[in-house]
């Protein structure tokens, strides 16, 4: 595919340094967490402040935590009340807009324009379960140096094992492989038609962040896919790389996140419901073609994952929306999730009845249509 984006070589300072804010949500890690905070302070690139954020954890992780704080002043905590991963890396990237810019928070905008800055800042995210290689940032500033480059992002992701730390095969990537080199927005929304999620693999320019004031959405899970999409969507250079600077980690956890029971369904219909208002607030403010069509197609994708996961709970209370606030993703519902939307529980029913159920739905709506 042809980038549409001209190279931005040189545009950069050339004298400019780089630093780097390494955002770690922590919860109940004391088991990894020791490798993943060794893998930040034997980083061979020594510009790097890391933000630890202890989300509630109830074991020894926040402990593990200050003894880094208390013998390199590069190492910073916060401690907070668990709220979640989206709330952890929020409380992050509010310490790092007050460090760079001496910014107090009044409502929801900042008090003062961002002052000029020592150094060229990236923010990198990492899971307190994963670690970083040892020249991860080094990599890193390679790539982004003499660039004035708003996200890097590195598509291929290395997996590997908890017991043995062996790699692993993993199949999914960021972008598909055709996808290199330097981007705008609109390129990367006519050529892509999967979700674009994977926080840890986007590095963000700064002032592009703040400029723009991203953030997670709070309590829900999926919560990258509304964060890294516009995070992308926004930005006018996008440089997609496969470069090894990450190691995830395949926890119990991580495997277990595939369990699925009632109140996994809820909070995945919960969390599918604001993607969804995400991608039609995002479709209803661009004016771009590609980023429309885009945002179209996600829409088709997450309302039948929505009701997919709805089937099997319902419309009760603890699902955070009714049948009405969905009628505005009925265009977007195909075939029979028009009727799992209508009846989700028939529709989780066994196959032959659910089939029986759809036949006479049918006939009725034809019915109705043909007496009107």
């Amino acid at each position: 595919m042809e980038k549409q984006v001209e190279s931005i070589e040189g545009k950069a300072h050339k004298g400019e340094r780089m630093r780097f804010f390494i955002i770690v949500p922590i919860f109940n890690a004391q088991h990894y967490l020791h490798r993943c905070l060794d893998s930040i302070l034997a980083q061979s690139y020594a510009h790097f402040r890391a933000i630890l954020v202890n989300d509630g954890s109830s074991d020894e992780s926040l402990e593990i935590a200050k003894i880094y704080a208390q013998t390199d002043e590069r190492f910073e905590v916060i401690s907070q009340a668990n709220g979640g991963s989206s709330v952890a890396r929020n409380s992050g990237l509010k310490r790092v807009r007050e460090i760079l810019y001496n910014d107090t928070l009044c409502g929801d905008t900042y008090t003062s324009p961002p002052p000029p800055q020592e150094y060229h800042n990236y923010i990198v995210f990492l899971d307190c379960d994963d670690y970083l290689e040892q020249n991860g940032l080094r990599i890193l500033h390679d790539r982004l140096k003499g660039h004035r480059i708003q996200v890097l992002v590195e598509s291929k992701i290395t997996a590997r094992s908890a017991e043995d730390d062996k790699i692993v095969p993993f199949g999914y990537r960021v972008f598909a492989p055709y996808l290199k080199g330097l981007y705008n927005a609109s390129s990367i929304a006519k050529a892509n038609n999967a979700p674009i999620a994977t926080t840890w693999a986007f590095i963000i320019e700064s002032s592009y962040f703040f400029a723009h004031n991203f953030a997670f959405i709070p309590h829900i899970i999926f919560e990258d896919i509304a964060f890294c999409t516009e995070v992308t969507l926004k930005a006018q250079s996008i440089y997609i790389d496969e470069a090894h600077f990450y190691n995830y980690v395949l926890t119990p956890n991580s495997i277990m996140r595939a369990h699925k029971d009632a109140q996994r369904y809820i909070k995945e219909a919960y969390s599918y419901f604001f993607t969804l208002e995400f991608f039609r607030k995002m479709r209803q403010s661009s004016d771009d073609e590609a980023i429309c069509g885009y945002c179209e197609r996600m829409l088709v994708h997450f309302t039948k994952e929505l009701l997919r996961a709805l089937q099997f709970v319902g419309y009760r209370a603890e699902v955070g929306f009714t049948q009405r606030d969905l009628d505005a993703y009925v265009p977007y519902m195909r075939g029979k999730y028009y009727f799992c939307y209508k009846y989700p529980r028939i529709y989780g029913y066994p196959k032959r009845i659910r089939l029986w159920c759809e036949n006479v739905f049918a006939r009725l709506c034809k019915h109705a249509h043909s007496t009107n």
